[in-house]
C-alpha cells in the first residue's frame, strides 16, 4: 500500500514518496471513519479532520525538519485516536487475537540525514501502518461493517 524509500533515494524523491504515503494514510483513515459513521458507530461530529503538511516544495530546511517531525507525530495521534474511539470504545476487537487493538508506536524521525538507518526507520513506520490498516479493515469485514 505504501511506497518504500529505497537505498540512495534522492532527497527530493524521498519528500515526494513521503507526501504520497501521507496522502494514502489520510484517504484510508477517512474511509475507515466513513465506514464507522455509515454503520452508526460514530457520529459526524466524532469524525476528525485529518491534515498533513506537504513536504515537497518546502524551501526552508528548518521548517521541513519540524514538519516531518510534526507529520509523524500527527500520524501516531490520528491512528491511535482511530484505534481508541473508532474501535476499542465501540467493542470492535482485533480479530487476530480478539483483544482490544493496541496503540501503534511510530518511531518519529529526529534528523534529516538520508542514511540507511533513517530509510529503514521510515520504511518500518510505513510497514507498521500498513499492517494496522490491514488488521482494522479485517475486523470491519469480520464484524460485517465493511462498506458496500
Amino acid at each position: 500500500m505504501f511506497n518504500e524509500v529505497q537505498t540512495n533515494t534522492k532527497y527530493v524523491e524521498f519528500l515526494k514518496i513521503t507526501d504520497a504515503n501521507f496522502n494514502t494514510v489520510k484517504s484510508t483513515i477517512d474511509d475507515i471513519w466513513l465506514t464507522l459513521k455509515d454503520k452508526s458507530f460514530v457520529t459526524e461530529s466524532e469524525v476528525p479532520e485529518i491534515k498533513f503538511t506537504k513536504l515537497y516544495k518546502s524551501d526552508n530546511d528548518l521548517v521541513l525538519y519540524e514538519t516531518i517531525e510534526l507529520d509523524f507525530a500527527d500520524l501516531r495521534h490520528y491512528l491511535n485516536d482511530l484505534i481508541d474511539r473508532g474501535f476499542n470504545q465501540k467493542g470492535i476487537v482485533d480479530i487476530n487475537n480478539y483483544n482490544m487493538f493496541e496503540h501503534i508506536k511510530i518511531d518519529i524521525p529526529t534528523d534529516l540525514g538520508m542514511s540507511k538507518e533513517y530509510e529503514d526507520l521510515i520504511n518500518k513506520d510505513w510497514q507498521q501502518v500498513d499492517e494496522l490498516f490491514t488488521n482494522l479493515k479485517a475486523s470491519l469485514i469480520y464484524f460485517g461493517l465493511e462498506r458496500k
